[in-house]
């Protein structure tokens, strides 16, 4: 298991105390977020497009990240998912990236 699954891991069990079905969520390296990381350097992941329970990380997050950031993401992704499956307001009707979609990530996440 390498460094992104492992801290992703802990940001899931310590979401999941309070919202239990986020101990269903998988994350996994994708080429998608890869190219994404390569077209925007800010770029290292999403959620949503292999399913409501999975987030995909760039390969460049094992090396380009610090914990903190990595830990960051994680729990932004996972403010993603719970907004996706929940149906949150900005969720249910922006299509694709906004900034109201990424604050509505943010607060979820308690950021």
């Amino acid at each position: 298991m390498g460094r992104v699954e492992t801290l992703f891991g802990l940001v899931r069990a310590h979401a999941a105390m309070r919202v239990p079905w986020l101990s269903k969520v998988r994350v996994k390296f994708c080429p998608l977020a890869d190219g994404y990381h390569k077209t925007k350097w800010r770029f290292f992941a999403h959620s949503g497009h292999l399913g409501v329970y999975t987030v995909c990380f760039a390969r460049a997050a094992e090396t380009e990240l610090t914990d903190e950031e990595t830990l960051g993401v994680a729990a932004h992704e996972l403010g993603h998912v719970v907004a996706i499956r929940d149906g949150w307001p900005e969720h249910a009707t922006a299509a694709g990236r906004s900034a109201k979609v990424e604050s509505e990530a943010d607060r979820i996440a308690g950021g």
